[in-house]
């Protein structure tokens, strides 16, 4: 994906209230990034900023799935990102989840034109 493309990805992300996170979702230097940035935040934004994220990625995993129930395929995205589970997520089940919300917020801004 290029920069451009990148940086419109960056700019949903905080419309939509959650700390971006550049590059590829499964890159676990960015994971660290990501928490030193929640962390710095006051308790109460962080919170608010986890509690956005979780909608987001719950709303990605259902759309995903969708789509992919809708062309015939087996939904992956909810077993994947862990949906419905009450116990701390795996690192799997975490970039699963920021995978889910790329798709999705990609899927919402280029459709086809990736």
């Amino acid at each position: 994906m290029s920069s451009r493309n990148e940086l419109i990805l960056q700019m949903l992300m905080l419309d939509s209230g959650i700390i971006p996170y550049a590059g590829h979702p499964f890159s676990a230097v960015d994971m660290g990034a990501i928490d030193k940035r929640i962390s710095s935040l006051n308790p109460s934004s962080r919170r608010e900023v986890k509690r956005r994220f979780r909608k987001l990625w719950r709303k990605s995993a259902k759309c995903l799935d969708a789509a992919l129930e809708e062309s015939g395929r087996l939904p992956v995205h909810k077993k994947a990102c862990g949906f419905r589970t009450f116990s701390e997520p795996t690192s799997s089940q975490k970039k699963a989840r920021r995978l889910a919300v790329i798709l999705y917020l990609r899927g919402l801004t280029f459709s086809d034109n990736n």
